[in-house]
């Protein structure tokens, strides 16, 4: 998921409207964007651990909203329910 207080600035300075974070992650300068920075640090990792696809989520994780514990600790399983679509559809269109 994005830091949505550092995109905005980067949005602005690219003249990417930002209305919202659900407009803004489908905006394709936005999604290379992250592609890129995933694509700069894959070298590091052996091929079959290479992340090959990404999903960005509209909203930030935090304690109040359920998705991290009070130390800032991510809840693992609440994620994973609660974003289900988004991660069975990483599985299911996969890129060869």
């Amino acid at each position: 998921m994005p830091s949505y207080t550092n995109l905005k600035p980067w949005c602005k300075k690219h003249n990417i409207p930002f209305t919202s974070n659900e407009q803004v992650i489908k905006n394709e300068k936005v999604i290379s964007l992250y592609q890129s920075i995933v694509d700069g640090f894959n070298p590091e990792f052996n091929h079959v651990e290479q992340v090959k696809k990404i999903a960005l989520l509209p909203d930030e994780w935090s304690i109040d909203s359920g998705e991290l514990t009070p130390t800032g600790k991510m809840k693992r399983k609440v994620i994973a329910e609660k974003y289900k679509a988004a991660i069975d559809n990483l599985y299911t269109n996969q890129v060869s």
